[in-house]
């Protein structure tokens, strides 16, 4: 994400933003003894990645009172804090659950001038603001593929079942994962572990349906062991 944020740097206006990424190093046992400060300090004009998950009991950022010493340096030098919480449906609520999650989610959400909450599956009683996809297609900033194979190399007007269809897309993904190990004429790509997303119904309380999705499950293991893929 952070080498991401980099290569979108030179579409912003301001382009002498600082991105850094912050995370806990390792967890830390009660009474162990931690030798080195790994504390971080709030600059203007910065950018910091971090996860609740780093701020958790027994990480290094949450016994050195990481979060809270950012936080306050931010309110000594008058800086104003922007929080952009991203998959806002997981968590962004502040409530008593983990205490130590709640903290970091709470103390961020709390020192905010303004807040952001990204999510693809937004509850309606917030205010909303929609990103359409014709608005991104629109963008100077191109973040969206623009080319979309849909069963391809399947005749239109084919009557296939699933077996075939899943089959195809083996093949094809083999052939993208290909392409990110072409060090010569991909070198962007090394490095990158492609993954075939495969969409099934939910299981079912009801018997038959319930046969039916664990048949499904089993063709589509079968099929991708077949094809020598991990799942």
């Amino acid at each position: 994400m952070e080498e991401s944020f980099k290569s979108y740097k030179e579409y912003l206006l301001n382009k002498d933003i600082q991105i850094e990424r912050i995370e806990s190093p390792s967890n830390v046992a009660k009474n162990s003894k931690i030798e080195k400060n790994y504390q971080f300090f709030a600059k203007e004009n910065h950018l910091y990645i971090m996860g609740g998950a780093s701020f958790r009991k027994h990480s290094i950022l949450s016994e050195q009172g990481s979060i809270e010493s950012f936080l306050g340096e931010i309110r000594l030098n008058g800086y104003k804090l922007i929080y952009i919480r991203d998959e806002a449906h997981i968590g962004a609520e502040v409530k008593k659950t983990n205490h130590y999650e709640k903290n970091f989610e709470e103390k961020m959400q709390n020192s905010a001038h303004f807040i952001v909450k990204m999510t693809a599956t937004p509850k309606t009683d917030h205010d909303l603001i929609e990103l359409t996809e014709d608005e991104l297609f629109n963008d100077r900033v191109q973040l969206l593929k623009n080319k979309k194979y849909y069963n391809k190399n399947i005749k239109d007007g084919s009557l296939l079942d699933n077996e075939v269809i899943l089959q195809k897309a083996c093949e094809e993904f083999k052939i993208i994962k290909e392409k990110y190990n072409d060090n010569i004429n991909e070198p962007g790509l090394v490095g990158i572990n492609p993954a075939m997303l495969i969409q099934v119904d939910n299981d079912s309380s009801d018997k038959e349906k319930s046969l039916i999705f664990d048949q499904n499950i089993d063709l589509i293991i079968k099929t991708l062991e077949k094809n020598n893929l991990s799942w």
